[in-house]
This record gives C-alpha cells, structure tokens and sequence, in this order.
C-alpha cells in the first residue's frame, strides 16, 4: 500500500527544516556518481566521537524525542507528533542538523517509508551508504547523501528509526568540504539523541503542589566534594517561583554550587515529573571552569509552541551521578 501524502508531508517536513541546501535545484547523485566530490570516507557514515559536553538538552514531548547539542547554537522547534521538526544551526552556520517527526500507521515499516521518503526528496533510491544502526536502544538505519547545490557539494546524514507510532529522522547536512573537520561532531550530537515515547504514560499519583517558598532539597553529596548552596527557578534568571503559566515565554534556574573541585561534569536539569523526561539540560565540563569557591550553572528552556503541559516540574543539579539538590515547581492555569 502507498502512502503518498504522508510521504510527501515527512518530506516536506525535512526540505523545511534543512533549508536552501535542499531546495529544488539542488542536483543528487547516488552512490557511484556521488565518488566524484568524495575521494576520501568523509561522506560515509561517521565514526564514533566523544561526548557533547557544554551542551542543552532538548525535549519534544508530543513528538517522542529529546537530543543535546551546543548551548551555543539556534534552535527552532515544532513539537508536533504529525509533522513536526526541530532544526539547529552551528554559529558559523555551515551545519544543520535536527529531528524531523511523522506519524506512521502501524502496519508502515521502514523498508517502505524510507525510499518513499527519499524519492520525494529527490535523492533517487541510491544512497552513498547505508547501515544499520542502534542510538539508546531505538534501532534504525543511518544513511549518507551526496548532492551538488548551486555548485557546492554537500554532504547529509540521516538516522530513520520507528519509535512507537513515531518516525523519528535524525539528520545532518553541511558542505563536503567541511565534512573531514565535523563528521565526528555530527555523530557525537546524533547519539545523544533518545526516543521519550516509553516514557511517555502519565504518573499514576502526580506529585502535590509545592509551596511558594520551598527551599532546595539536598542530597547527601556521596562521593562529591561540591555542596549546592542556591538553587532558583521562575520565569527571569533569579526569580523564584513555585507557580508558573502554560504560556511563561521562558523558565530559568540557576544553581550556585560551592567548592573547588574541577572533575567530571556539573549539570542543571529540568525534569516533567509527570512523566520523568527532561525537558531540557545544560551540562559542562568543570575542568573549563575557572578556579574559585562558587560554581554558578544555569539553565533557560523556551516555552514549546503549544505551551508548557501542566503538572509538577524539578529542577536538580548534578554532579556526574551525584545528586546535588532540586527544587520543584507547578505549571497550571489556562494560557491566554
């Protein structure tokens, strides 16, 4: 059976997201022709790479997914489970990368989605390579593309895997010629990627509502050397809240944590308690932070587009798996 709207609409979905360098005019070649501007494996799948460490945490919980990439890049998201995309974009804006999301119908599996997608897009039937692959558990197939755009070779990644009732394409599109410098930051950013759709079923007792000034909720720092000493959450870096909208435009914490120890990696989380996802994250390296008695981290997640979901939310700090503290707070109320 074809699917051709729903096709076309996933296609539509990454032309969107991806932008000019895959606009119509753009030329792709399969496998054989593509060896021309690959003379070298820069076009092939990637290769293993090291964490993202200074990094944020992204969360679509309508669409089923979370991925981190550079505190330091854009970000534009649709949350939404039928034809939604999230595109980032590095500083210098020679790489692309993002999550495309579509609804499949249960009897759709990827041998069938997958070449439905790419005709669509133009890219012919041929990739220039093809393998299976697993990221935190979701099982899936990474394929690269070759192309020429306005006389630039480029080169794209794409991760297809079937989460639920989710396809999720993971993807990454950026200049050849700057491939051989990137490829392992492209993999390093796809592996974070996780699917939430497991964990997606609502908490049968949500947690009650906290009170205005509830104070930080220590945990014994076991095998840590840093002590949180200030923890705040609200709608402005500062403020301090237990009570927010569906239609905050942005909620900030701040975690000021004390000691000189600069191993291993501090952390601020935002967590839906109602379903235990994050919401959003900021990690960072200590060993890149400056000597002195006082750590401050923080943490700024912008409102999704369909508003804040309501319920319980925490916020906690982290030292590697050492819990530092947390604080909670409430999202309820109609927003206007």
């Amino acid at each position: 059976m074809r699917y051709p709207s729903l096709a076309q609409g996933a296609a539509l979905a990454l032309l969107l997201a991806a932008g000019p360098a895959l606009a119509s005019g753009s030329r792709f070649l399969p496998a054989d022709q593509g060896d021309a501007a690959c003379r070298t494996r820069s076009c092939f799948v990637p290769q293993p790479a090291s964490e993202v460490t200074d990094s944020v945490t992204l969360s679509a919980p309508r669409s089923g997914w979370q991925i981190s990439v550079p505190h330091d890049w854009t970000q534009q998201m649709v949350d939404d489970p039928e034809g939604g995309t999230a595109r980032f974009t590095s500083p210098d804006g020679e790489l692309a990368m993002g999550v495309s999301t579509l609804q499949l119908p249960e009897e759709m599996d990827l041998a069938e989605v997958i070449p439905m997608v790419e005709e669509n897009m133009e890219w012919g039937t041929a990739p220039h390579e093809t393998k299976p692959a697993t990221i935190h558990g979701v099982s899936g197939e990474m394929r690269s593309y070759v192309w020429q755009s306005e006389g630039t070779w480029m080169v794209g990644y794409a991760f297809y895997a079937r989460s639920g009732p989710h396809l999720h394409v993971v993807w990454a599109v950026l200049p050849e010629r700057a491939v051989l410098g990137r490829s392992q930051q492209v993999f390093a950013i796809m592996q974070t990627y996780q699917s939430t759709f497991r964990m997606a079923a609502p908490s049968p007792t949500p947690a009650p509502l906290p009170g205005p000034a509830a104070s930080p909720e220590p945990a014994p720092p076991a095998g840590t050397g840093l002590g949180l000493a200030v923890l705040s959450t609200g709608p402005a870096p500062g403020d301090n809240v237990a009570l927010l909208r569906p239609d905050t435009a942005e909620i900030n914490a701040v975690g000021q944590v004390i000691g000189t120890d600069r191993s291993g990696v501090i952390e601020i989380a935002l967590i839906y308690q109602e379903s235990g996802y994050e919401v959003g994250a900021h990690r960072a390296a200590l060993s890149e932070i400056g000597p002195g008695g006082v750590i401050e981290i923080t943490l700024a997640v912008t409102r999704p587009d369909n508003g804040w979901p309501e319920g319980v939310y925490r916020v906690v700090v982290r030292h590697d798996a050492d819990e530092l503290g947390s604080r909670m707070f409430a999202v309820k109320g109609a927003a206007q």
